[in-house]
């Protein structure tokens, strides 16, 4: 029995398929004023998907703006110094194209922008947002589900900490889905991010937070992966592969928006602020570890999953399946080699700890000592 009261947030509107990028020509034309910010990060811009992107809007723009967000999550300084490059500008309507770390940056400056908030305020958490900037999504991994999710992830260096900004106003007005934005994803970050849209959708699943309506986003989600990501890894011109992955991620996002994730996530953060691994192969690293630690607490629901991919005729348990996707992706399965020395373990699992939010969705409790068992199995 579920238990948890559903409810979730999403985009007003989805646009999806090969050639949706059209769709932002109406996305564009139904905005009253037409003073568009482009949010995305150097790499993307200069792709072929990215200058098509740039010059439809352009085209359909009185002012067209432009802002590079960082390659990596952003900081509190990165935020603050890109919102002070557009605290000026006559901005109507933000569009973000890129990863996770793009959308996140144009979520946090559509607030800040129609709002007198700070960034401050926001880490505070318990705000009243009082407006927002239009927000357009444009994901070109598919991962993060962020076009999907009412949160926003900042790196604090001085804390040596990534926390969750979640809010209603984070989640995109529009999200325009094209599977052409994902071709030219690197090896490595497909299959990473790829296991950071597994995550979502397990977590969500196995969450206490789950429910009716996160369930139907998350068990779709699962079977898209377990299905689809292997053969996007090997064959970029996979289109069916990639368009799956891509809703997939999205669905990830859709789960998180009505459920949450729990502690792979609250695991993988500290490894981002203090090391700066990268949020998908923290979790690529984390999930199965986490989910044998969990596995006594949810073996009804993993016997779910188990009956849901069975039915393309493969009766491999759905952990076995995991641990055999993430070796073939070739992601890295210890800490060491990712230069994490073995003392850094027991202040790692202090962290963690500590992220109460994502911890108290975990299907059994779990404390500083089991979390340091973990991190010393993979390390």
């Amino acid at each position: 029995m579920y238990q948890q009261i559903a409810s979730a947030y999403f985009p007003s509107q989805v646009f999806f398929g090969f050639g949706s990028i059209a769709s932002l020509s109406n996305i564009l034309g139904s905005r009253r004023s037409r003073n568009n910010l482009l949010v995305t990060d150097a790499a993307v811009a200069d792709t072929q998907f990215g200058q098509e992107v740039r010059q439809l809007l352009e085209s359909h723009s009185d002012q067209f703006f432009l802002v590079l967000a960082p390659p990596g999550e952003p900081t509190r300084a990165q935020i603050e110094t890109l919102h002070q490059q557009v605290e000026g500008l006559p901005c109507s309507h933000i569009i973000a194209l890129g990863g996770g770390s793009s959308i996140d940056a144009a979520k946090l400056l559509a607030v800040l922008s129609g709002s007198p908030l700070t960034l401050d305020d926001l880490l505070g958490g318990n705000v009243q947002i009082s407006g927002k900037l239009p927000l357009t999504a444009i994901p070109t991994t598919a991962g993060t589900g962020s076009e999907a999710t009412p949160n926003a992830i900042v790196t604090l260096p001085e804390r040596q900490v990534k926390q969750g900004i979640v809010h209603p106003y984070l989640v995109p007005d529009y999200v325009v889905l094209d599977p052409d934005a994902t071709r030219t994803l690197p090896k490595h970050v497909a299959a990473s991010t790829g296991i950071d849209a597994l995550a979502h959708v397990m977590e969500c699943f196995l969450s206490r937070k789950a429910n009716p309506v996160s369930d139907t986003f998350a068990a779709r989600g699962i079977s898209l992966v377990f299905s689809s990501l292997l053969r996007a890894y090997n064959d970029p011109d996979d289109q069916e592969a990639r368009s799956s992955m891509l809703l997939a991620s999205f669905m990830g996002g859709s789960a998180i928006a009505s459920s949450g994730t729990t502690a792979v996530h609250a695991l993988a953060y500290p490894l981002g602020g203090r090391f700066n691994i990268p949020h998908g192969l923290a979790n690529a690293l984390l999930l199965a570890p986490v989910c044998f630690f969990n596995q006594d607490a949810m073996m009804p629901r993993l016997k779910e999953i188990d009956r849901m991919l069975a039915s393309g005729g493969d009766d491999t348990p759905v952990l076995e399946r995991l641990t055999l996707l993430v070796r073939s992706l070739n992601i890295p399965s210890r800490l060491r080699q990712l230069e994490i020395p073995e003392e850094a373990l027991v202040s790692l699992a202090r962290d963690a700890a500590a992220i109460t939010r994502l911890l108290d969705n975990n299907p059994k409790p779990i404390g500083e000592a089991d979390i340091l068992g973990i991190y010393e199995s993979i390390w």
